[in-house]
């Protein structure tokens, strides 16, 4: 009986260890050749690079911000290249450790810093009438401007900027784009621009905020990672409020003629920062979890137990290739359904002697791959805002009344708009707003415009 049990015992302790020796996959062809295109950086000149810029937009008022940008990622790629040396030597590493203490110090605690009163208000500034709040509000404005002199002018220099390359080496512990002071300088030199079409040069004010609206534009088809193409388009839909803000002066001397494209392929599609994600991801997979050490307290034994574990059944590239295929690419090829159409993707269910080959892929392919869907949905609203924006200027071009204008929208197709195709444009009277009904698809991020 004892032998029976032992040979039982022994049979099932093989089966456990079994799948750990089973080999890894190789890398697909495509997940390939995502590596390679996401690694093909074309340089550029440093001083052109808008990327550098971004960086160190939060410089030391005494310093060039491309200057110092450069030089902050010059020191992570440095960091980065350090740990790869002392992984290739199998030494131990500080999994979450800081090695760019600069580049921490500046997200932190940025040398150059927002006035109190501009970090306290610039929320606010386009919540409700920003001509209104300019209004009650013009003394402090000047001062905000004033006190916020230096990095309004980066910010000017940064919107000239017209070349961009990620330099930044891809991996999981590189820091991301810190943005919340260029955000609140975006939204000062917005009210800025709405101040001069009121009270200064209108037609230089109209000419500067088209040149910021093109600015985001490039920004949305340029942007490496997902993290920079929503700031962009975050900052895009500001700026697209502020444009519709200013077709209500009506009693302007430069009024709005001009109509707004819609998106081109290059703007509207995550190709480039999906892929760009899915080779940051697969650097997480690249050092052993059981290196990784937690600084500030002692990895417990069954911590350090759990961390072997994962490293001998986990098959990264196997993995890799399942979320290339069923996630980020699944996602892709969505991008030119309705928004109603579109599904969320989720893994295939594996078969039992997959489960048992592959343990592990599953499990933590659901713990790390976030939902997708929002952040084509994002950019689909954008876009439909821009055609809302360019009724709103012919309505009031034409001079129609609320009696024409639900006849005059009926008129109006939405089949350009890869999202919104089949979407039917909608005119409430009582909140005086143009929006849209979308087959198969509700959200409260679905775009109106105010007609006044």
């Amino acid at each position: 009986m004892k032998k029976i049990i032992l040979l039982l015992t022994l049979s099932l302790l093989i089966l456990i260890l079994i799948p750990g020796f089973i080999p890894d996959d190789e890398y697909s062809e495509e997940s390939q050749r995502w590596f390679m295109e996401v690694r093909d950086v074309k340089p550029i000149p440093s001083e052109e690079n808008r990327f550098n810029a971004l960086m160190g937009f939060d410089a030391d008022a005494s310093r060039d911000m491309v200057a110092e940008g450069a030089r902050l990622i010059e020191q992570v790629n440095k960091g980065i290249d350090e740990k790869e040396i002392k992984k290739s030597e199998n030494s131990k590493q500080f999994f979450g450790a800081s090695e760019y203490r600069d580049l921490d110090d500046y997200r932190e605690e940025p040398p150059l810093e927002l006035s109190y009163k501009l970090e306290r208000e610039y929320k606010a500034f386009f919540e409700t009438d920003p001509v209104n709040w300019l209004e009650e509000n013009a003394e402090l404005f000047q001062q905000m401007k004033a006190d916020n002199q230096v990095l309004l002018e980066r910010y000017r220099k940064l919107i000239t900027m017209q070349r961009y390359s990620y330099t930044m080496k891809l991996d999981f512990s590189a820091p991301f784009l810190s943005d919340t002071n260029i955000s609140a300088i975006h939204k000062l030199y917005l009210l800025d621009l709405v101040n001069e079409y009121q009270h200064g040069n209108q037609q230089q004010a109209l000419k500067n905020l088209q040149s910021n609206i093109e600015f985001f534009r490039l920004n949305l088809e340029q942007s490496a990672t997902l993290i920079e193409k929503m700031v962009s388009l975050r900052m895009l839909n500001n700026s697209l409020d502020a444009y519709s803000y200013l077709l209500d002066q009506k009693s302007s001397k430069a009024p709005i003629t001009t109509q707004l494209s819609n998106f081109t392929q290059e703007e509207r599609t995550l190709e480039k920062p999906f892929k760009t994600e899915f080779v940051m991801m697969s650097s997480v997979f690249q050092e052993p979890f059981s290196f990784r050490v937690v600084v500030g307290r002692k990895v417990s034994f069954w911590e350090k137990v759990e961390n072997h574990v994962v490293d001998f059944y986990l098959k990264h590239k196997r993995m890799e290739n399942m979320s290339q295929k069923y996630k980020w690419q699944a996602i892709l090829d969505q991008e030119e359904k309705p928004l109603g159409e579109r599904e969320e993707v989720n893994f295939p269910n594996p078969s039992l002697l997959e489960t048992y080959i592959d343990p592990l892929s599953q499990l933590v392919l659901k713990i790390a791959m976030p939902s997708l869907l929002v952040y084509p949905a994002r950019i689909e609203n954008a876009d439909a805002k821009i055609t809302l924006i360019n009724l709103k200027q012919q309505i009031y071009a034409q001079g129609l009344g609320d009696e024409k204008i639900p006849e005059f929208i009926a008129t109006i197709s939405t089949d350009n708009l890869k999202g919104y195709k089949g979407a039917t444009i909608t005119w409430n009277e009582e909140k005086r707003s143009l929006s849209y009904t979308v087959p198969g698809y509700e959200s409260e991020d679905i775009p109106f415009v105010d007609i006044h």
